[in-house]
């Protein structure tokens, strides 16, 4: 899918005619990225046409549909990011390409002003650049040289273009008919573009529903999430068996959604209605796991996968921003192996993941900022100041987050905050749900949490192997 400098001018010759046909004006809504394209859509007087962009390797070129992107091939990336947020809520004027080389620019209007933003298909490279207005002020973004600067002047198309020529941009238009009006080269775009989006949407000659993908995945998500609150009824059992005496808290029951009958007055009269109403709660985790399986059995029995697209992503040149991104990666790697955080206790759980807590606020700060990545967990002790703590993620969703482990975390966040208590409730989210919070040291602002109430494990430290 390799487009020649020829048939990209006559498909921008045919896109720039049907917009002129729709009022000559686009405006550029919603966009999306796979492996392999960056997809947007173009709206003109009631009419949505979705450009499909190649990024690179074996796709170059542009093409368009009426549908976008399926939603199992959509990724995110950076260049989806950035293109959503420079040029989305634009309107499109024109698609241009170059008269030499194979480089195709979107001429858009925002804020009144007149921006460029064009990819450049070299070799098996792909090249962007980017001209734009922020608050009045013309921007240069190429890159190759990856990094935003002020433009020194006011640039026109030409003198836009010009910026290429460092990348020995090339007269190919004189080695090509530039220009033929072939429909059979409208007909193979379409013809392109469908056979991809069919062979990458059915994998292995099977034809996954989006709609059913979603909602079984969906479905699944709040099972998980049913059945870890579910589980409480366990512990609760466990200690009034333990201790004929105890009887929970109003908050402990509220956490089950349990209430007491008023007229119960005696503690006897009370446990015995309290055992009564958890035996319940064991049914009904019993019919969330069967739920839960059968929520992924239903797909394969109807032909019906969620098969989700893993191939590597296409990057364009990104040149110094790549590196920068490798140098970082390394020096920060080797500021870690040479400078131990202090008042920090390293351990490793039986599943040989990493966990790490922190004594003092600096700590805690130094671990979410120099160990802790965006995907791992974070876990602190709800309603008391205590210890941070993060557990390295090994690719486990919070459905594996089983009350065996998150029990063995609270009790050591109890010990190692030096709290004093047989119980708790651990408050859990991953890192990037954090946000520190500028002057207050050890404090985080958190949002997407969960909680679970745990019973102290007092042999919790020798399950823990302690790590340099």
């Amino acid at each position: 899918m390799i487009q020649r400098h020829g048939t990209l001018n006559y498909l921008c010759h045919k896109f720039n005619e049907s917009m002129l046909k729709g009022g000559g004006l686009g405006f550029l809504q919603k966009a999306y990225t796979s492996a392999e394209f960056l997809n947007f859509s173009v709206r003109f007087n009631g009419k949505t046409l979705w450009v499909y962009l190649g990024r690179g390797q074996q796709y170059q070129g542009f093409w368009w549909l009426t549908q976008p992107l399926p939603s199992s091939l959509r990724r995110k990336d950076v260049l989806l990011d950035y293109f959503r947020k420079y040029l989305l809520g634009s309107s499109l004027l024109e698609i241009k390409l170059d008269d030499k080389d194979r480089i195709l620019t979107f001429i858009y209007q925002k804020w009144g002003q007149k921006n460029y933003f064009s990819f450049f298909w070299k070799g098996r490279e792909t090249f962007f650049a980017h001209y734009f207005y922020d608050n009045n002020e013309p921007f240069l973004n190429k890159s190759w040289e990856a990094k935003i600067i002020p433009s020194r002047e006011a640039l026109d198309i030409n003198d836009f273009l010009d910026e290429f020529n460092e990348l020995e941009r090339i007269n190919l238009a004189e080695k090509s008919l530039v220009f033929q009006d072939d429909s059979s080269n409208l007909l193979k775009m379409t013809e392109q573009i469908s056979e991809y989006l069919d062979l990458k949407v059915t994998p292995a000659g099977n034809t996954p529903s989006k709609k059913q993908q979603n909602k079984d995945t969906r479905k699944a998500q709040f099972i998980e999430e049913d059945l870890l609150k579910v589980s409480r009824w366990k512990l609760l059992q466990e200690k009034m068996l333990l201790d004929m005496n105890y009887f929970p808290r109003t908050e402990e029951l509220s956490l089950l959604k349990i209430k007491i009958p008023k007229d119960l007055t005696t503690l006897e009269q009370k446990r015995n209605s309290l055992f009564t109403k958890l035996k319940r709660w064991k049914g009904v985790e019993e019919l969330l796991q069967n739920r839960l399986k059968n929520v992924f059995i239903k797909p394969s029995s109807q032909g019906v996968s969620l098969w989700k697209d893993a191939t590597p992503i296409i990057h364009p040149f990104w040149g110094k921003l790549e590196k920068n991104k490798t140098q970082s990666k390394l020096e920060s790697s080797i500021q870690k192996k040479s400078q131990a955080i202090a008042d920090a206790l390293f351990y490793q759980l039986p599943s040989n993941q990493k966990i790490a807590f922190g004594k003092r606020a600096k700590a805690n700060d130094e671990l979410r900022s120099k160990w802790a990545s965006k995907e791992d967990w974070w876990f602190h002790l709800d309603g008391y100041p205590s210890s941070h703590a993060y557990l390295k993620n090994s690719g486990a969703g919070t459905h594996l987050m089983q009350p065996d482990l998150l029990s063995l975390i609270g009790s050591a966040l109890l010990e190692i905050s030096g709290l004093s208590g047989s119980e708790g409730t651990v408050l859990y989210t991953q890192v990037k749900n954090l946000k520190s919070v500028k002057g207050s040291p050890g404090l985080v602002i958190f949002h997407k949490e969960k909680r679970f109430y745990f019973l102290k494990t007092p042999s919790w430290s020798s399950l823990l192997q302690k790590i340099n």
